[in-house]
This record gives structure tokens, C-alpha cells and sequence, in this order.
């Protein structure tokens, strides 16, 4: 008999954020090092306002499903948020990682702003 045990998924990379704008930050992430012996079904992004301690879910489960990026959107614009990134599995969900500083959603300005924009 083959015993298969399966566990939570561990931690992701810290979520990155690559594009800000009015009202929507775009984050990326790493898989984590160890899925728990099943694979990543899902991503679970949330947020919040710098100030609060209430976190939303970014979007529903269908939306993030197991890519490494994601767009928060409905954001409001000029204010700071906290981001946070959890993968989960048949066993269920994992730590979350959270952002290293709370991100501001406005529009990007200057060379970086038309570099991204026109580049691609």
C-alpha cells in the first residue's frame, strides 16, 4: 500500500508590483519551493488600505487561477495599499506572503511610464 500524503502549499515569492495605474496595480509573484506534494490550483490575492487591518479578496477564485500574475483592479486612486499572495492546493491554502511597502494606485509618470507604455 502506497500512503500519499498531501499537505498546504508553503509560501510564494514576495508579490512584486509591475505597472501601477489610476485605479488598478498589476503584482507578480513566484510559485512556492514546496507545493505540499500537490500541485497549485489557485493563487489567492488580497488587499488592503495601508491603514486598515480588513483584507479583501482581489476578484474570485476563477480569476487568478494558478498564474503567477494578477490585476488588481477597483482600486482608488492616490491611496497606499498592502498587498498579500497565498497559493493553495487540494489541501488547502497556505501562508500568505505579503508586499515589503504598501503600494500608492495613480498613474505612472515619466520615462518609466512611456517605456512600459509604448514598449510593448
Amino acid at each position: 500500500m502506497v500512503v500519499v500524503v498531501v499537505d498546504k502549499p508553503g509560501k510564494t515569492g514576495i508579490p512584486e508590483v509591475k505597472e501601477t495605474q489610476r485605479n488598478q496595480v498589476e503584482l507578480t509573484w513566484t510559485a512556492p519551493k514546496d507545493d505540499g506534494g500537490s500541485p497549485i490550483t489557485n493563487y489567492v490575492v488580497e488587499y488592503c488600505e495601508e491603514t486598515a487591518f480588513h483584507w479583501l479578496r482581489a476578484g474570485d477564485a476563477a480569476a487568478v487561477q494558478p498564474s503567477n500574475r494578477y490585476v488588481v483592479r477597483g482600486l482608488t486612486e492616490n491611496t497606499a495599499y498592502k498587498f498579500r499572495v497565498a497559493a493553495q492546493n487540494q489541501a488547502g491554502l497556505g501562508p500568505f506572503t505579503e508586499c515589503v511597502v504598501p503600494v500608492k494606485a495613480s498613474e505612472p509618470v515619466g520615462l518609466y511610464h512611456r517605456l512600459i507604455k509604448y514598449s510593448i
